[in-house]
């Protein structure tokens, strides 16, 4: 494998794909309402999001289910949609 090539994003096109850690957080208002009402931390989300135990298609189109365990009785859902470099949060829940 040529390690000169570009390493082909999400997408499948070359190019510089932004890792999940440094990809911006940006939260509908939808979501910053829920998070409110659940008693979700934005930290809590940030962890869903960058280092997930387990993703699938969420039911709305071109969004992710992102899970996370974040304790042995806590396990956060997160539905965002991922671009190149940000996701957008829509909803999270306690599951």
């Amino acid at each position: 494998m040529d390690v000169s090539s570009p390493v082909p994003s999400r997408g499948g096109e070359p190019g510089n794909a932004v890792k999940r850690a440094d990809k911006a957080v940006y939260y509908h208002a939808h979501a910053e309402l829920r998070l409110h009402q659940r008693g979700v931390d934005k930290s809590q989300v940030a962890k869903a999001l960058r280092s997930p135990d387990s993703e699938r298609s969420a039911s709305r189109p071109g969004a992710t289910r992102l899970e996370k365990a974040l304790s042995r009785r806590r396990r956060l859902a997160v539905i965002a949609v991922e671009s190149r470099d940000s996701f957008l949060v829509l909803s999270a829940f306690w599951i």
